[in-house]
């Protein structure tokens, strides 16, 4: 909807859009089948090409695709990274203390040969 009003849309038409966009929501998200979200897609284009041109409902499907969908795999592949490398550095300072307690052991070892 604010999309819609950004390019220039009919407030007027803001309410109508809304409560289409609602209902397809909800309705993809309780269909089990594989491939909702191209159903989705398809009912957002029909629904909004009634109240706006082709052109402007396909440009408004394309960014919310791209909010909704695309942005969120970008975000859940920042923090999968992030979390590897923290991962990655706290084993590695678990290892390194490992040795660490090892060589300790040596050199007392060494040192209290009475």
């Amino acid at each position: 909807m604010f999309i819609y009003l950004s390019m220039g849309g009919d407030y007027k038409n803001a309410a109508s859009l809304f409560s289409k966009q609602c209902l397809i929501t909800i309705g993809y998200n309780f269909v089990p089948i594989p491939g909702a979200m191209g159903i989705s897609d398809y009912l957002m284009l029909d629904g909004y090409s009634r109240i706006m041109s082709s052109d402007m409902a396909y440009k408004i499907e394309m960014i919310g695709r791209g909010i909704t969908f695309y942005i969120c795999v970008l975000i859940c592949g920042i923090i999968t990274l992030a979390g590897y490398l923290i991962g990655k550095k706290k084993a590695d300072i678990v290892h390194a203390g490992y040795n660490y307690k090892a060589e300790k052991q040596k050199r007392k070892k060494i040192w209290h040969t009475d």
